[in-house]
């Protein structure tokens, strides 16, 4: 089985990657404010997407095991 599950961690990492800013950085505090509240979702997001995947990883593992028991 693959894993090909695209949660929004990755689409928050891509907006940091890219460098898209809903507000310019050249425009003082108010610039960065928004990378850093996308950024601290970003991390809570990835957080929550690496205990799925754990979870699911976990799963496909035991599946496994079980069929090649069988």
């Amino acid at each position: 089985m693959v894993y090909n599950i695209c949660h929004w961690g990755c689409i928050a990492l891509c907006n940091i990657a890219i460098g898209l800013d809903l507000i310019p950085d050249f425009i003082p505090f108010v610039g960065y404010l928004d990378d850093a509240t996308v950024l601290a979702l970003c991390l809570n997001l990835v957080h929550k997407d690496i205990i799925l995947y754990k979870a699911w990883k976990e799963n496909t593992v035991t599946t496994t095991s079980q069929k090649a028991e069988e």
